[in-house]
């Protein structure tokens, strides 16, 4: 397996069989299923994005308060503690 990049950044993984796998900064279980290539593939990726768990859990934390705010607003409450 080996890498190659585009001149727009993106990056891909050559697999044994010949395909392509595109590396996005967010992984997928494919990389995983490369193995170590895989692994040390998209932590350089996600490195270069600017990518950190910080920033990670406040996304996820938005959109949840998005969702909420969403169905509170359509009458969809669920009922979750808060």
């Amino acid at each position: 397996m080996s890498t190659k990049a585009k001149p727009e950044g993106e990056v891909f993984l050559n697999t044994r069989d010949g395909g392509r796998m595109a590396v996005p900064a967010e992984g997928n279980l494919g990389l995983l299923a490369a193995g170590y290539r895989g692994l040390m593939i998209w932590r350089e990726v996600r490195a270069a994005s600017g990518w950190t768990t910080a920033k990670a859990t406040a996304d996820a934390r938005s959109a949840f308060k998005s969702q909420r705010q969403l169905s509170v607003q359509t009458g969809q409450t669920d009922q979750t503690p808060e």
